[in-house]
């Protein structure tokens, strides 16, 4: 069997990969100072590639409150949506927020599917934070009411 100078070629540079990799997992393994994860640059640079440029960082924390006909004020979890706070915010809050009433009337129905005291309002308290090299911001708080009009 003839071995052409290509299949060769892709060879080595197949093995070349493998060990790179081997040297940097040895290299984590025997926690070498001197080499870290200088040793394989692509395993930093695939977790650092989409990173914030330095400065301050802004975040906003989300509560939301339903409000019943008795005036009963409930805080919406995972339990009683049926899903997480990411989803939630996507399929409802960010469309409530942005003026989408029927949102309203859509989170309400799946959450009055066994209530004896419905859902009439929800409440978006918002907290907006900056981090700083000097601590955490509080810039400001917000509160906003949503009825559920039909």
């Amino acid at each position: 069997m003839h071995v052409s100078r290509d299949q060769i070629t892709i060879s080595v540079i197949i093995l070349l990969i493998l060990g790179l990799h081997l040297w940097a997992d040895a290299a984590k393994a025997l926690h070498s100072s001197w080499m870290g994860d200088k040793s394989w640059p692509f395993l930093a640079y695939g977790m650092y590639r989409q990173s914030y440029k330095p400065g301050i960082i802004r975040a906003t924390k989300q509560h939301v409150i339903a409000i019943t006909t008795r005036k009963k004020e409930i805080e919406l979890n995972r339990m009683m949506v049926g899903m997480g706070g990411q989803a939630l915010y996507q399929h409802f809050i960010g469309d409530m927020i942005g003026g989408n009433s029927t949102t309203t009337i859509r989170l309400a129905e799946r959450i009055n599917l066994d209530r004896t005291d419905p859902i009439i309002a929800f409440r978006v308290e918002s907290e907006s934070y900056a981090i700083t090299d000097a601590g955490v911001i509080t810039e400001g708080k917000r509160s906003m009411t949503y009825p559920v009009t039909e």
